[in-house]
């Protein structure tokens, strides 16, 4: 398997056992997606690049005291698994809505063996209610997930005070534009970093502070 492209495209090195995770997660997706559609990447190499390795951009935005982070929307498990797998040191909870797609993610932490992975499946609104998530993260992410506004209702409530909110986003959507709603929220908008690989364009990450 070319797992060599995630390494060179973010110019990281994974460990023996890290290899063996994303190859046996990327067999895996390409054989449920025969059935579930999980994701309209369907070859190898696509799903190293726009999966993979996309989803771990996010790695230099985490702390490294970070104990607990939410994934909200994960769908086939994006960004929040990779980051699982990259950082067994932090508890990684998934929240996505559809039914189907959560039997999937059960399937892969049993299968991958990730005792820091928890799957839970409802709306990330309602999970932000739930006594036993709210105010419990220190980070949360998430990828391509609707509105940055909408976004951020779903995620601050999940998050502690100063926790941080990492959003990957398209450069077509200006961050900005509800930057003062965001504030009344409770957010600060800190920084909004441009993402740009070798193949992997178009991309922002915006980092939420919730005051």
């Amino acid at each position: 398997m070319k797992i060599n492209i995630v390494e060179k495209e973010l110019n990281i090195k994974l460990t023996p056992e890290q290899t063996e995770l994303f190859e046996i997660y990327t067999k895996e997706l390409l054989i449920w997606n025969e059935n579930i559609n999980l994701t309209a990447i369907r070859t190898e190499e696509e799903i190293l690049l726009k999966h993979f390795a996309d989803s771990l951009t996010l790695l230099p935005f985490i702390p490294e005291t970070t104990k607990k982070l939410v994934d909200i929307g994960s769908g086939a498990g994006f960004p929040g698994i990779p980051l699982a797998i990259m950082r067994s040191d932090i508890e990684v909870t998934l929240v996505e809505s559809v039914g189907k797609k959560c039997k999937f993610l059960e399937h892969i932490k049993e299968t991958l063996s990730l005792s820091n992975l928890e799957i839970v499946n409802a709306r990330a609104e309602e999970v932000g209610m739930h006594t036993d998530y709210k105010g419990t993260y220190d980070v949360a992410t998430a990828r391509a997930v609707t509105r940055l506004l909408d976004l951020t209702k779903y995620a601050l409530p999940l998050l502690k005070k100063d926790g941080i909110l990492l959003a990957q986003k398209g450069t077509k959507e200006d961050p900005r534009e509800n930057e003062n709603e965001i504030r009344q929220l409770g957010g600060k908008i800190e920084s909004i970093e441009k993402i740009e690989t070798e193949n992997l364009k178009d991309r922002v990450v915006v980092k939420i502070i919730k005051k």
